[in-house]
């Protein structure tokens, strides 16, 4: 079984969700970006829509953001939103 992807969502450099997942779906200006385990290195820019993640342990997790950018490097994947909202959030 391949390594889980480390995934954080940060919203102006202030972490909201971090944790283990098999799976991230992100919408970026050139569509849909699936990011599985083992992805090459990617980057992104982030348009509004939902960020999906199907963690390790627990149900998916579905939120929304308003624009930012994705950075995939090995197992890593940080999103930096502009704004985020869903579950996780630390407010």
């Amino acid at each position: 079984m391949a390594a889980p992807l480390i995934v954080e969502i940060v919203e102006l450099s202030e972490p909201v969700w971090h944790g283990e997942a098999r799976q991230v779906i992100v919408r970026t200006t050139d569509g849909d970006l699936g990011i599985l385990s083992g992805r090459v290195a990617t980057a992104g820019v982030l348009v509004p829509g939902r960020v999906v993640i199907d963690p390790v342990d627990g149900q998916r997790i579905e939120g929304q953001i308003d624009g930012g950018f994705v950075s995939v490097d090995g197992n890593r994947v940080t999103i930096v939103a502009d704004h985020y909202e869903g579950p996780g959030e630390s407010r």
